[in-house]
């Protein structure tokens, strides 16, 4: 079984919060669809507030499978099976009881046969809410292993374009008129720190520390 993601139909409801939506056995008969991925902007006409979505999976060969999300804007809390599994920022209903947070996250699934993820998404600090990207099941030992070839091509970048910002910053220091190779220096450490704030790294160097604002 390789990864794949969960692009498709989700049970959502808008705008309507309570516990119990995170519960496998609560019935969901009546909420609308919800195509993910895609920003919620388009059905409430405003990025902000806040969304449960639901989706059963069968797992009829009950394999060891992992979950990923890479984002969704801008905070959460990811139920399964009516255990609270991953928590990303604090979602509230409404800006001042909301905190954001950017951050990927895997999470092993439980090898039942019927899975029920229930996602909780609020959002009142970015233009675009909701979940703009799909999450990703697969056996747990790929989806880490995607991810570590992911953050390992973003270090190489990262420290890539480090060495230029030095190196030019030398040339520089050697030939103070040289203001051709400060600039050079000063665009690329901008986007060396761009980086780093947008592929997560200071969220797990600094876990708890309300970052976002350095994300845009």
């Amino acid at each position: 079984l390789g990864a794949f993601d969960l692009t498709g139909e989700w049970k959502y409801i808008m705008n309507q919060d309570n516990p119990v939506f995170s519960e496998p056995g609560y019935d969901d008969s009546t909420w609308d669809v919800y195509p993910i991925p895609r920003y919620w902007n388009d059905y409430i006409n405003t990025y902000a507030g806040i969304a449960w979505f639901r989706l059963r999976l069968y797992n009829n060969h009950q394999k060891s499978l992992g979950l990923y999300i890479y984002r969704a804007n801008t905070a959460y809390e990811l139920y399964i099976n009516g255990e609270k599994a991953i928590v990303c920022g604090k979602p509230g209903i409404n800006k001042q009881s909301t905190q954001p947070q950017i951050g990927e996250k895997v999470v092993p699934l439980p090898r039942t046969p019927v899975i029920t993820i229930a996602w909780r998404v609020a959002n009142f600090h970015d233009p675009l809410g909701g979940p703009g990207s799909s999450p990703i099941i697969g056996k747990l030992e790929k989806i880490n292993q995607s991810i570590w070839n992911k953050n390992f091509y973003n270090i190489i970048v990262i420290g890539f374009t480090f060495m230029i910002a030095v190196y030019h910053f030398i040339l520089w220091l050697a030939r103070r008129k040289d203001y051709a190779s400060l600039f050079l220096a000063f665009c690329a450490l901008s986007a060396c720190i761009r980086e780093i704030a947008c592929q997560g790294f200071l969220e797990r160097f600094f876990p708890g520390i309300p970052l976002f604002s350095l994300h845009w």
